[in-house]
């Protein structure tokens, strides 16, 4: 009998440029778990994702947000979505000034 693992992830970049997880993410699906169906599986992992995008949806204040969805298994993403973008980095250190004789 075949068996499917899903796997939905949601990472953040806050507004201080900390890369994390969102909280309680991410979160696995084992289609052994819910009696080898495999929609059954999948509806539970889609749900998982589609509550991390409704979250990140509500908040602003963060640089970058991606969601994510796939099987474990065969590596394969069924789903992503991304909000934001991360701050641009300074191209160089600053130039220090020269200093006095």
């Amino acid at each position: 009998m075949k068996r499917e693992i899903y796997q939905a992830d949601a990472y953040i970049v806050d507004a201080n440029g900390v890369f994390n997880h969102l909280d309680g993410y991410p979160k696995l699906f084992d289609s052994k778990n819910y009696g080898n169906d495999l929609a059954k599986t999948y509806t539970r992992a889609n749900g998982a994702y589609c509550e991390a995008v409704a979250a990140m949806s509500k908040v602003d204040t963060r640089q970058l947000q991606i969601a994510t969805l796939m099987i474990i298994n065969s590596g394969n993403q069924l789903a992503a979505t991304k909000i934001g973008e991360l701050a641009e980095l300074p191209d160089s250190e600053p130039t220090p000034e020269p200093e006095e004789e």
